[in-house]
């Protein structure tokens, strides 16, 4: 066993402390990156939704916006399936018309703050990523950028919108799982720690051995050899028997 007040247990306290530290710094900074990624790939997803919605997007003889292709994605198509899309025209006031929308959304429409709308119109060739509510209340990511078709005065923006449940249970799983694996390795590293200073002090306890076994009248001398740090000690503990 290893004293709480001894050096051992200082030196087995002091590197487990540091590297369980060090180890939680890992698996936090592990699961940021990984978060920012999952995100990253999602904003990307939702970036192309808006672009091909834009690209398409035209204005019709009687000044209608028309879609000459819709995103192809089947989810787009489900009800309450957690990703949608719909297109606002702005008028002169900032004010927005749902012009169009997924068939996702049935009969609701996506809600986009008026900072974000004021946003758009101030920049609109800028991607603009928030987050808000879907139809079923669920979290949703938003990615919202505006444009200027020919033939017409004001905007229309694009907003495409995904379910973000999904991503953030990705990253609470992958968070788990490296955080157990980051537990271990600490585990392991205590053992390892501990291995390494019970051996480490192994000849400082052999020569208090030593000391007390010349204080009960068993040798005269300290016997053995010592480590290149402790050999000039056992040394004068010698001279001056």
């Amino acid at each position: 066993m290893i004293g709480r007040g001894s050096l051992a247990f200082r030196l087995f306290a002091g590197a487990a402390t540091v590297a369980v530290l060090l180890l939680l710094v890992g698996a936090l900074a592990l699961t940021t990156l990984y978060r920012q990624s999952v995100l990253g790939t999602l904003d990307d997803r939702l970036t192309g939704t808006v672009s091909a919605l834009l690209a398409a997007a035209d204005t019709d003889e009687s000044g209608q916006i028309e879609l000459a292709r819709r995103p192809s994605d089947p989810a787009f198509g489900r009800v309450f399936s957690g990703r949608y899309w719909q297109i606002l025209d702005i008028d002169d006031t900032g004010d927005d018309d749902v012009l169009l929308v997924s068939r996702s959304l049935w009969d609701e429409t996506l809600y986009l703050p008026q900072s974000v709308i004021d946003a758009v119109i101030a920049d609109p060739a800028k991607i603009q990523i928030v987050s808000g509510k879907g139809p079923e209340s669920e979290p949703l990511r938003f990615v919202v950028q505006g444009v200027l078709l020919p033939g017409r005065e004001h905007l229309i923006i694009a907003v495409a919108g995904e379910d973000r449940r999904p991503a953030d249970a990705d990253v609470l799983n992958f968070g788990i799982t490296s955080g157990s694996m980051f537990l271990l390795f600490a585990a392991v590293i205590a053992a390892g720690v501990y291995f390494q200073v019970r051996v480490g002090l192994a000849p400082v306890l052999r020569m208090r051995d030593g000391v007390v076994d010349i204080r009960e009248g068993r040798v005269e001398h300290v016997e053995g050899e010592f480590p290149t740090e402790l050999q000039p000690l056992a040394d004068e503990l010698n001279a001056m028997l």
